[in-house]
């Protein structure tokens, strides 16, 4: 815990000349410091940050990226809150997860979609619409790692979204596949008409370990079929699989609160890109 005291007088706050301080020292000792908070937003790559002296515990909030969707709804992100103690000059290793496109996933580990699928349906009073549509990407999951960017040693992760999917059926009509939420001690599983990914667990997942599975369809070209892909996360979600007309959801990818005492460990709840949040006290 930070130094919130002088001589057993609580201090809540210190200004000096009008300006609040974040840290006073007497003989080289830092006999009061006030509270940081620090939000990292998405920017497709680690970012890093250094405790401050005088800092010795952090409250996190982590939200995973959201899924995109073609024709449906990408699973939402995951939300971790919690603390840990910390130490001065530890250094943080941020992961901010991003939205899935369309394809592609979301950064760092979002699993990747089904690209241009074509399409042909009836519209009534309208004839036959023809085009093409790539299938949404998983979500990236949000992380932070403690002075190593190796996996072992992250101590909270908050899961992403699985992507989202449309696939024209055998009457000419669309159907969808949305994506499963990302977060939880399991990921979401997606929901649609076709094979659809399970979410992410705490042991099995995607793939490559954290990252969510690309979509896993048999199509072959056949235009009728869609797939989502699967969302990050401690392990990523399975990616969708379409066939026969059929449109699979990417699943979302699990949470991971194993570093610290958490106190929210929710599937679901956010949308867009991810987020993290750190208060040093």
């Amino acid at each position: 815990m930070a130094p919130t005291s002088i001589d057993g007088t609580e201090i809540t706050g210190a200004t000096i000349d009008g300006q609040n301080v974040s840290e006073i020292t007497v003989d080289g000792d830092v006999v009061f410091t006030d509270s940081i908070t620090k939000e990292f937003n998405f920017t497709g790559s680690v970012q890093e940050y250094t405790i401050p002296s005088g800092y010795s515990d952090m409250e996190v909030t982590l939200k995973g990226g959201e899924g995109n969707s073609a024709f449906s709804s990408g699973g939402q992100g995951g939300v971790v809150e919690g603390s840990v103690s910390v130490n001065p000059g530890d250094t943080l290793y941020i992961y901010v997860g991003g939205k899935g496109g369309q394809p592609s996933g979301g950064w760092p580990n979002g699993g990747n979609g089904e690209a241009n699928i074509s399409f042909e349906e009836f519209i009534i009073d309208e004839g036959t619409s023809t085009g093409s549509y790539s299938t949404g990407g998983g979500g990236g999951a949000s992380e932070i790692r403690v002075n190593s960017t190796d996996t072992s040693a992250a101590i909270a992760v908050a899961g992403a979204g699985g992507g989202g999917t449309g696939a024209t059926d055998d009457s000419g009509g669309r159907v969808r596949g949305d994506g499963g939420d990302g977060g939880g001690e399991t990921g979401g599983s997606g929901s649609g008409s076709g094979f659809d990914g399970n979410g992410g667990t705490q042991t099995t997942g995607g793939t490559n370990g954290r990252d969510g599975g690309d979509s896993r369809s048999r199509r072959e070209g056949d235009p009728s079929h869609g797939a989502g892909g699967g969302g990050g996360g401690f392990f990523g979600g399975f990616g969708g699989l379409g066939e026969d007309g059929e449109a699979g959801g990417g699943g979302g990818g699990s949470s991971y609160i194993g570093g610290i005492d958490a106190t929210t460990n929710q599937q679901g709840g956010n949308n867009g890109n991810g987020v993290v949040t750190i208060v040093l006290k």
